[in-house]
């Protein structure tokens, strides 16, 4: 209780009044939720009760998304408020996830909430949460090679799953496609929503349409791999010359319906390569 009123004395003047706050009125509140979550973390460890620290972390994350909903609704030019609350409700998510659930569900969940925090930055027309997303984005794309296919799935450097191609099959692929689908949103968000954003908007919408390039092409590249090497190694180079071939085909035809040179070009250098 002590921690909770620490929380929400701070924003009762954005809701009761229509005063506009500064940041520097809520300094207070992170710390106090800091070290409030530590505090029941350590607690409930202590009593091998860890399990339910997610009960924790979704609760601080439903008051500070509450609050920010109550003054959204009663004082919305207070948008300091507003975005700082739900990047603290934002900060509880993604530490629930790992908390809650385990394996591939943190990285898709992490893709998910990732596009959900865009979509929230995008309506209010705040920067903030649009960069808060797109860090989350690096860091979940960033789970998902450097941690989840070594670590989780297996893919060894013999281009081979340890445990067979069947091993995690559709959690696997489950996160792959939510991957993809998430930085196809990010991209088509982006060039509709954020007008906003200035100059930075063409920057970033082909910054996260080539992102969502590379994630479809190297996916699919390690999934194709990886099949034909355990079940039919002797077509694994002409699987790829194929694979490669469609994305060719691909790009020079996008080139063409987009009128972009650099994918024409880039389509030619791969055909090339095939």
């Amino acid at each position: 209780l002590f921690f909770v009123t620490y929380t929400v004395v701070p924003y009762l003047r954005s809701i009761l009044s229509k005063e506009t706050a500064k940041l520097s009125d809520f300094a207070i509140t992170l710390p106090n939720a800091a070290i409030a979550f530590g505090f029941s973390y350590t607690w409930l460890f202590n009593l091998e009760l860890d399990n339910w620290s997610s009960a924790i972390s979704i609760s601080y994350a439903t008051l500070f998304g509450s609050l920010a909903a109550i003054i959204h609704l009663r004082n919305p030019e207070n948008r300091t408020a507003i975005v700082m609350l739900l990047g603290k409700a934002s900060l509880f998510l993604v530490l629930t996830v790992p908390l809650l659930v385990s394996g591939n569900w943190i990285t898709l969940f992490w893709f998910l909430e990732a596009v959900v925090l865009l979509g929230i930055g995008l309506t209010l027309k705040e920067r903030l949460p649009v960069l808060g997303a797109t860090a989350l984005l690096a860091l979940s794309i960033g789970k998902l090679f450097y941690h989840d296919y070594s670590d989780l799935y297996g893919f060894s450097e013999r281009l081979v799953y340890f445990d067979g191609y069947s091993y995690l099959l559709w959690g696997r692929l489950a996160t792959i496609l939510t991957a993809v689908g998430s930085t196809f949103a990010f991209a088509e968000l982006v060039s509709k929503k954020g007008e906003f954003l200035g100059e930075s908007q063409k920057t970033m919408t082909s910054l996260f349409q080539t992102l969502f390039g590379l994630l479809l092409f190297t996916t699919l590249n390690i999934e194709t791999v990886a099949f034909f090497s355990q079940f039919y190694p002797d077509s694994r180079d002409a699987s790829l010359s194929v694979l490669w071939t469609f994305f060719s085909v691909g790009l020079m035809s996008l080139g063409f319906l987009h009128n972009k040179k650099p994918l024409r070009s880039l389509s030619i250098a791969l055909f090339g390569v095939t």
